[in-house]
């Protein structure tokens, strides 16, 4: 895993964009991705994850991971982890249909921009490979960059404060 630099202006471009991204979503979605990005056991996840909404090897927590949104919906109870292992097996659309992500209101739209962002800067800056996720050593080391980074994105875009 690489480590994001100050000079790689591909990964500066995109967390750019990311900081833009959190800015525009609802700041009750904030709030919750700040839940899950704070502690994502809350969730049942062992951590977050970029470039794919979730992988779920085993029934247990150790073998869950999911992206900030999804992990989201989890907690919103708007998806579960038994419809996330359903959805690896064939394809995650159901989280598209959901009342929070979707493409049918200002809010979705916001979150589909931020999670396209998101996997876009994870990409950058060697975190995540697009459609696969971190390399399986990585896992735990890309999600405490993520929980890192988002809370940091957080602080800045709600003055310090929780929203």
């Amino acid at each position: 895993m690489s480590v994001l630099t100050c000079d790689d202006p591909a990964a500066r471009l995109e967390l750019g964009r990311l900081r833009r991204a959190v800015a525009a979503l609802d700041s009750r979605f904030r709030r919750d991705l700040r839940t899950v990005a704070h502690d994502p056991s809350r969730v049942g996840a062992a951590g977050l994850t970029a470039g794919v909404y979730a992988i779920v090897r085993s029934p247990e927590w150790l073998g869950r991971w999911a992206c900030p949104t999804t992990c989201v919906l989890l907690l919103r109870g708007e998806t579960t982890w038994p419809a996330l292992r359903t959805y690896q097996a064939t394809c995650f659309d159901a989280l598209y249909e959901t009342a929070t992500w979707n493409d049918w209101s200002q809010l979705g739209a916001a979150i589909e921009d931020f999670q396209e962002t998101l996997d876009q800067f994870a990409d950058a800056a060697g975190w995540a490979r697009p459609g696969r996720g971190p390399q399986p050593d990585d896992r735990a080391a890309v999600s405490a960059a993520l929980q890192g980074l988002l809370l940091r994105l957080f602080d800045e875009v709600d003055g310090g404060r929780s929203s």
